[in-house]
């Protein structure tokens, strides 16, 4: 699988690059649920094959999908909690799928994420071509799609919508595509909490672009960015509105986080407290969230500011809330993976074998998470 990048693309055809990129997609998607069919056999676990990821948070989703929001808080066997933490884009397609198609809501969900990830993919490479070389941008793709975390690129979560908007508005507003960038972020508002966020890396950008001075007088040429930032909250917005119509409550989705045990604390020391106190599974999470942070310096040193600012919001803001959330939400970031491949540039050799190394962790991640065993994940 690591040799996959030793046959590059054709710089100057893009067709051959996307089919390249489509090609590493794909196998990486038949290795995620090769391994869930294997485990759910060898484990004796009696899962049918469309429920194989349907795990945690799954069940939430297919309640909504299938149910709607709830008006009032519902028992689910630890307390009380209601599902206004999932914010509405994703349970729309797929409900949209279902509709058009007539599939079960977990084959209509695997539809949706699957494409978004492909999608994302090549969306990745183009992007990331434009900040380093060719190889880094094709370690960049092979890196992502077979980390042990791209289970989650296969699973009913928003991961794979997310990585997609994120992607295509990091994209466009390098390309100076103002308003497309401005439309993909208020869509990434809509689909997580963080995605609102997006709006300050985006001001990075634009400052880079047309300067502070430009920017603060509007002078001619800043219209479409200033458009651009105020597009971003219209998803979050439009979420908040439609709580607020239902049971009164626009910030329903932050109050409901304590029935997880959420709340809002100073993230650096919850990293430390989890790593000198913490469960073995807690200080796996602040490792993966130091991880993140260390990502984050590397990009910030090499002129990248946008990513890095991308994955201090990544970890930093899921740290505060709750230090069990930080591996999957800061290490399915890519400006993860474009921070390692600016660390192993020079070194092909390293490259393949942090791919082949990714592999047994990846096993793991995947059969306890077919087995709903918090192992890992």
């Amino acid at each position: 699988m690591a040799a996959a990048p030793s046959s590059p693309p054709g710089q100057d055809r893009p067709w051959q690059a996307a089919a390249w990129v489509l090609a590493v997609g794909l196998l990486s998607r038949a290795w995620v649920l090769g391994m869930a069919w294997l485990a759910n056999d060898r484990l004796g676990l009696g899962r049918s094959t469309e429920r194989l990821m349907c795990s945690w948070d799954c069940g939430w989703y297919w309640n909504l999908i299938e149910g709607g929001y709830h008006l009032q808080p519902a028992a689910d066997g630890a307390g009380e909690s209601a599902n206004w933490a999932f914010f509405p884009l994703f349970p729309m397609l797929v409900r949209l799928v279902m509709q058009a198609t007539g599939w079960h809501m977990l084959v209509a969900s695997q539809l949706v994420v699957n494409l978004a990830f492909l999608a994302a993919l090549v969306l990745l490479h183009a992007h990331v071509r434009r900040l380093v070389d060719d190889a880094t941008a094709r370690f960049v793709v092979v890196a992502l799609a077979f980390s042990p975390f791209s289970l989650y690129f296969s699973a009913p979560y928003t991961e794979s919508l997310y990585l997609l908007l994120m992607v295509a508005v990091m994209h466009a507003a390098r390309g100076g595509q103002w308003l497309l960038a401005g439309l993909c972020a208020a869509a990434l508002s809509a689909t997580r909490n963080l995605g609102v966020f997006i709006a300050l890396p985006m001001l990075v950008l634009g400052l880079s672009q047309f300067g502070w001075r430009r920017v603060a007088t509007l002078a001619d040429g800043t219209e479409r960015f200033v458009l651009a930032l105020a597009l971003v909250p219209l998803g979050l917005a439009a979420y908040m509105l439609f709580l607020h119509h239902l049971i009164g409550d626009a910030l329903a989705f932050k109050h409901v986080q304590v029935s997880w045990g959420g709340g809002i604390g100073n993230p650096l020391a919850t990293l430390y407290g989890a790593l000198r106190h913490g469960s073995s599974y807690e200080r796996y999470c602040a490792v993966a969230a130091c991880l993140s942070l260390a990502a984050a310096v590397l990009l910030y040193r090499r002129g990248l500011r946008a990513e890095a600012l991308i994955l201090l919001i990544g970890t930093l803001i899921p740290a505060a809330v709750r230090i069990h959330s930080a591996p999957r939400y800061a290490l399915t970031l890519y400006p993860v993976f474009l921070a390692l491949g600016l660390a192993l540039r020079h070194s092909p050799r390293a490259r393949h074998l942090v791919v082949w190394a990714m592999l047994p962790p990846s096993v793991v991640l995947v059969a306890s998470w077919v087995a709903q065993k918090t192992y890992m994940v």
